[in-house]
């Protein structure tokens, strides 16, 4: 990993899960704020020689690594205007990514505790 930012010990563990999962390599990761997880990850994705620049915000990307549509999850989201609207086309991304802020760090903790990781909300 390239640059000075100092990860915590838990920022780490899920930058290690993401990377393995993603095929992620190559990794910056660029400090939003000084709570945990603001991080912009940016780095190469791929397999093989097919290999993609990518940018990712660390709470998306940990949203993103666990079943998304469970309702525990999406029923926090608000991309659509009111929290947990479904589409008629069914779950959809943008429903997630289109989330408030708030909305966003909410799913980002349940999906945390998904993968067994226990952190105190800010």
């Amino acid at each position: 990993m390239e640059g000075d930012v100092k990860l915590t010990d838990l920022e780490s563990k899920v930058l290690e899960i993401l990377c393995d999962k993603e095929k992620w390599i190559d990794i910056n990761v660029k400090r939003n704020s000084n709570k945990e997880f603001d991080v912009i990850i940016e780095g190469k994705e791929g397999r093989g020689e097919h290999k993609f620049d990518f940018s990712a915000w660390m709470p998306l990307s940990i949203i993103r690594h666990v079943d998304w549509t469970n309702n525990k999850i999406w029923r926090l989201s608000d991309g659509y205007g009111s929290p947990g609207y479904m589409p008629i086309q069914g779950h959809d991304w943008s429903g997630i990514r289109d989330s408030s802020e708030d909305a966003i760090w909410k799913m980002m903790y349940v999906a945390l505790r998904t993968l067994g990781i226990y952190v105190k909300r800010v």
